[in-house]
Formats: structure tokens, sequence, C-alpha cells
């Protein structure tokens, strides 16, 4: 990736769960090791905003969507380490 590059990053949650919670700490620690600045992290709960899920295509939480640089990569699911990272495309 460019220097001046950012991965845009969205992470689709259900509400405030312990499972969102840990999916939302690993990909920001993946984010910060890996990327270190060179992202930018959107969290999205499908509950307060539906319209920005059904946007997206995300049909089941958590969804790890990389918007950008292209191609768009999802991930659905149990977010471990691995998946995570082939999410980032990494």
């Amino acid at each position: 990736m460019a220097d001046e590059e950012i991965m845009l990053v969205e992470l689709f949650v259900q509400g405030q769960s312990a499972y969102s919670a840990a999916a939302l700490e690993r990909v920001r620690r993946i984010c910060e090791t890996e990327l270190r600045r060179a992202y930018r992290l959107e969290v999205i709960d499908v509950h307060q905003n539906p319209e920005r899920a059904t946007l997206a295509g995300v049909i089941a939480t958590p969804a790890l969507v990389r918007s950008s640089p292209g191609p768009v990569l999802r991930t659905i699911g149990r977010l471990s380490d691995e998946r995570v990272r082939e999410g980032l495309g990494l």
C-alpha cells in the first residue's frame, strides 16, 4: 500500500455485546499493528443504522468490509485474527 493511501474499513456489529466488543478490539489491534495509521475504521451498529447495512449488503454480523482500496472485500462471522487479515487483504 502506498504511503499516502488510506484503507477504509467498516465494521458492522449488533449493539454493544461482548461479541461485538471482541470483534472491534481484534480489528483495531490488527489495523494498528499491521497498517499503523494508514486506515480509517468506522463502526456501524446495525440496530441504529440498518440502512447502512442494507447499502453495504451486510446480512449478518459481525461483518468487516474493506471498501478502499478496491476491490471491496467482505468477511462475515467469527472474526479470528486470520479472518480479519484476509478481510483486510493482508
